[in-house]
């Protein structure tokens, strides 16, 4: 597919240059950056526009215009200008340096399309809230239970994570934001790394002083959810949640990088302190204390969790918001199923599609 970049700037935007611009369609809607073109525009001009369009007419970009005031001392302004939509192209890197004659032929120059985050953005397109979304699956591109690996949920899950895990795009594949919950039913959640996924369920690492850690005590039950943005992916897991053995927690706090050991016996996790350096002079003193300690000891406050699943839903984004919603859940005793609604998974598990 040729995309069409039309750039016009002068008097009256009399003065316009094209550039064709070839890009991957099967890259189109899965890539999740947001694109900004930046180019320079001579400090002459009074306004300009630029408009995007593909040589299928099935996408057009939206036409942005500007105009300013000729403030800066300097011969050309850096523009950066945000569209709506995700592109995946690819244009060579012009210097700043090639530009620097006032010839009508070097007056733009496209620079490399970079793909930003979305939390990049200015602020003024961060106030803009109500119009930031972006396009999903197409309605061909469906997860349905003919598109399951497995009916079972575990095994469903880990296939998702391996494609997570392949994907570029992708750093932390086991990042999950972990909610739990007082007894009287007052939530909180936080972000933290899976450890461990077996066809039982879910491990992680925490310490027992922590937030999280009381409320499990408290009441020991949670949430957890992972969200691949490049796969329009998400997975919801709700579970009961038990500590694991000691030797358990042993075993793997002696396989982390031993900066990280160290860190677990510097910090009192949640509680009040006065400032990092309180915290790095800590630090410092435990760093002396175990500079000649070959195996650093775990602290008694310090250890995993496994989360056994109850429930656990599969998300795929659709344009039209009309997504896909795959649910496992384990079978009551003595449940009748209405055949139209749910259906028999593996070991007890239950698969029901549920409305976005």
């Amino acid at each position: 597919m040729v995309h069409t970049v039309t750039v016009s700037f002068g008097v009256r935007n009399v003065l316009s240059r094209s550039y064709n611009i070839t890009s991957n369609p099967s890259k189109w809607y899965n890539i999740n950056w947001k694109c900004y073109f930046a180019f320079y525009v001579p400090l002459w001009t009074p306004s300009w526009s630029i408009e995007i369009s593909d040589s299928s007419k099935n996408i057009c970009l939206n036409t942005v215009n500007s105009s300013r005031k000729l403030t800066s001392s300097n011969l050309y302004q850096y523009q950066i200008i945000n569209f709506d939509h995700d592109l995946a192209i690819n244009s060579s890197y012009i210097n700043r340096s090639r530009i620097s004659t006032a010839k009508l032929s070097k007056l733009f120059h496209p620079f490399t399309v970079q793909k930003k985050m979305l939390s990049d953005r200015k602020d003024d397109d961060q106030k803009d809230i109500q119009n930031m979304r972006k396009p999903y699956r197409s309605s061909k591109d469906i997860f349905d239970l003919s598109q399951l690996v497995s009916r079972n949920p575990m095994k469903q899950f880990q296939a998702w994570f391996q494609e997570a895990s392949n994907h570029p795009q992708i750093i932390e594949t086991n990042a999950i934001a972990l909610a739990t919950a007082t007894l009287s039913g007052r939530p909180s959640v936080r972000m933290l790394l899976l450890k461990g996924i077996t066809s039982e369920g879910f491990y992680f690492y925490t310490n027992f002083e922590s937030r999280k850690a009381k409320e499990i005590e408290e009441n020991p039950f949670c949430s957890f959810s992972v969200h691949w943005e490049p796969l329009n992916r998400s997975i919801r897991v709700d579970g009961k949640v038990n500590k694991i053995s000691e030797e358990e927690s042993e075993k793997y706090f002696h396989q982390r990088p031993r900066d990280s050991q160290l860190g677990a016996l510097v910090s009192l996790q949640s509680t009040v302190i006065p400032s990092r350096e309180h915290l790095m002079n800590k630090y410092v003193e435990i760093q002396k204390k175990y500079e000649n300690v070959e195996l650093i000891p775990k602290p008694k406050y310090w250890g995993g969790y496994f989360v056994k699943p109850d429930v656990i839903e599969f998300w795929q984004g659709q344009t039209n918001r009309l997504h896909d919603r795959l649910r496992f859940r384990q079978k009551l005793p003595n449940e009748v199923l209405d055949p139209e609604l749910s259906h028999e998974g593996e070991d007890d598990w239950i698969i029901e599609r549920l409305s976005p």
